[in-house]
C-alpha cells in the first residue's frame, strides 16, 4: 500500500511540476545540411570563406511559401571560427548532425585539403556518409546558392545525384571518409568527385573527377577519363560505343568484376588487370546486324572487349605518363599482396614505369526485345 501511495505521489509531482526548457531541444537547433569552403574574398586575414546551408523548418512544411533553406556566408581564420561567428547571429544552436554535402572550391583544393579534411574528420557530429565534391573553375558558394530543380534544397539535389552512381559511370562517387582514408593511407593521393556550374550559373552539373597528390589538387579528369578510371575503381554500370562492319553499336554493361593482380617475378614487378563484363546491346546505328547469329554476337563481344581494354589502358597511361600519380590504387593492391616489396621501394617514383597488362572479357546476354 505504501509503495502504491509513493508511486501516486511521484506521478502527481511530475504532472504538476514546472516544465523544463532545454536549449538543446530539437526545436532549438539549426541543422546545417551543406557547407561550402572557398578562399576569402573580403578579409585578407581570413583563411576561409564558409557557406552554410541551414534547414528552415518553416519551409519544410507542406504548402509553405517560405524558403526551405537559409544560406549564410562567413569569412574567418578557421572553419570553427566561422561557425562561431554564424552562431552569434542566429537564435538556434548550430549542429552538423544533418550535414550531407561538403563542397570545396578550387582555390581551397589547390591550396591544401589537409586542414579542412582534418576538421570534418574529427568533428563528432559529422555523419560517416557525408558526400564530398570539388568545384572546377568555380566556387562552392555559387554551387550552394544554385536553385534546385527537383528537390527542396541544393543539398538534397546533390545527394540524389550521387545515388545514381550505379546507372552512371561518368563521375567519381565516394564518401568523404573514403576520400580521407585514401589520402591518409597514400600520403595524400586520392580520386574524388567533380562538380561544375553551367555558364549562366543556373544549373549544377556533376560529372568527371579530381586527382589529389600531396593533399592538393593535381588535376581534373573529364567524364570520359573518369569512366576509364571507373573500370578499375567504380561500382557503377557503363555504356560503351564500338564500331564494327560499318555499324555503331552501344553496349550497356550491367555487371562487372575486376581483379588487379600484382606479380613480382625475380624482382621484376608488374600488374595484370582482369576485367569481366556482362551486358546487352541497347542501340545500333547505320547498319542492322543479325544479332540472332552467335557468330555476330561473338564478333561484337571481341570488339567491346578491345574497346573497354583501350579505355582501361588510357586510364593507366593518364596516371603513369601524364600525372605520375597512382590514383588508381595499384600501390594499395601491392601493399596488401606483398607488403615487404612495397615497403622496400619508393612507390611514387616506381609506379610510372611498372608494366600493366589489361585482360578484358565481355559477354552479351541480351539485345532488343530478346531478354
Amino acid at each position: 500500500m505504501r509503495k502504491l501511495m509513493l508511486v501516486c505521489l511521484i506521478s502527481l509531482a511530475m504532472l504538476t511540476g514546472p516544465g523544463c526548457w532545454d536549449i538543446r531541444d530539437i526545436n532549438n537547433r539549426a541543422y546545417v545540411s551543406a557547407i561550402g569552403l572557398d578562399t576569402p574574398e573580403k578579409d585578407a586575414r581570413a583563411g576561409y570563406r564558409v557557406t552554410f546551408v541551414i534547414i528552415n523548418p518553416s519551409g519544410v512544411k507542406r504548402q509553405s511559401r517560405a524558403e526551405s533553406v537559409i544560406v549564410q556566408t562567413v569569412e574567418a581564420e578557421s572553419i570553427n571560427k566561422a561557425a562561431e561567428q554564424l552562431q552569434s547571429s542566429i537564435s538556434r544552436t548550430i549542429t552538423l548532425s544533418h550535414l550531407r554535402v561538403l563542397v570545396i572550391g578550387e582555390g581551397i583544393a589547390r591550396r591544401n585539403f589537409y586542414d579542412p579534411g582534418n576538421y570534418f574528420e574529427k568533428n563528432p557530429d559529422v555523419a560517416i556518409r557525408l558526400r564530398l565534391m570539388f568545384v572546377q573553375k568555380g566556387e562552392a558558394q555559387k554551387v550552394l546558392q544554385t536553385k534546385p530543380r527537383f528537390e527542396k534544397s541544393i543539398a538534397n539535389e546533390l545527394v540524389t545525384m550521387t545515388q545514381l552512381e550505379r546507372d552512371f559511370s561518368l563521375t567519381r562517387n565516394n564518401f568523404f571518409y573514403h576520400f580521407i582514408q585514401d589520402l591518409r593511407s597514400t600520403g595524400g593521393v586520392a580520386f574524388g568527385s567533380r562538380v561544375l556550374t553551367s555558364p549562366a550559373g543556373a544549373i549544377v552539373i556533376r560529372d568527371g573527377g579530381t586527382v589529389f597528390s600531396d593533399w592538393k589538387l593535381a588535376a581534373w579528369l573529364s567524364d570520359t577519363e573518369t569512366q576509364a578510371a571507373n573500370w578499375i575503381l567504380g561500382k557503377g554500370q557503363a555504356t560503351v560505343d564500338a564500331q564494327m562492319e560499318g555499324g555503331v553499336y552501344t553496349y550497356r554493361v550491367r555487371k562487372k568484376s575486376v581483379r588487379v593482380v600484382p606479380e613480382n617475378r625475380n624482382g621484376s614487378l608488374q600488374f595484370t588487370v582482369k576485367l569481366k563484363t556482362t551486358g546487352e546491346i541497347v542501340e545500333e546505328q547505320k547498319k542492322n546486324l543479325d544479332l540472332s547469329s552467335p557468330k555476330n554476337i561473338s564478333k561484337l563481344e571481341q570488339v567491346f572487349s578491345r574497346t573497354i581494354a583501350g579505355q582501361v589502358n588510357s586510364a593507366v597511361a593518364k596516371a603513369q605518363n601524364d600525372l605520375g600519380v597512382d590514383y588508381l590504387g595499384f600501390g594499395k593492391k601491392l601493399k596488401a599482396y606483398d607488403p615487404d616489396t612495397f615497403e622496400n621501394i619508393d612507390w611514387a617514383s616506381t609506379f610510372p614505369d611498372v608494366p600493366v597488362n589489361i585482360e578484358v572479357e565481355s559477354k552479351i546476354l541480351n539485345f532488343g526485345l530478346a531478354r
